[in-house]
């Protein structure tokens, strides 16, 4: 990317493989310059109206799933 600042052509199209690689191994890209903290995501997981009583709070995202409802609503290139 940083070699084709020129291009536009090639800008675009190592940008959106970049992206593509970003999205299927789920990268987290920190901010480390920045005084707040910055994250995109999207929502398509499910979790439950109800916690349980005696859960602990580190094993919250055991009780997510992936919501096949949400995961449909999606557009085709961020399932």
């Amino acid at each position: 990317i940083i070699a084709n600042q020129g291009d536009k052509e090639a800008l675009i199209h190592w940008g959106r493989a970049f992206d593509r690689v970003v999205q299927w191994r789920h990268y987290y890209i920190f901010n480390w310059h920045l005084a707040a903290f910055r994250a995109a995501h999207v929502d398509k997981f499910g979790k439950p109206e109800v916690w349980p009583k005696y859960g602990s709070g580190s094993s919250a995202w055991a009780y997510w799933w992936l919501d096949e409802a949400k995961l449909e609503a999606l557009p085709e290139n961020l399932r």
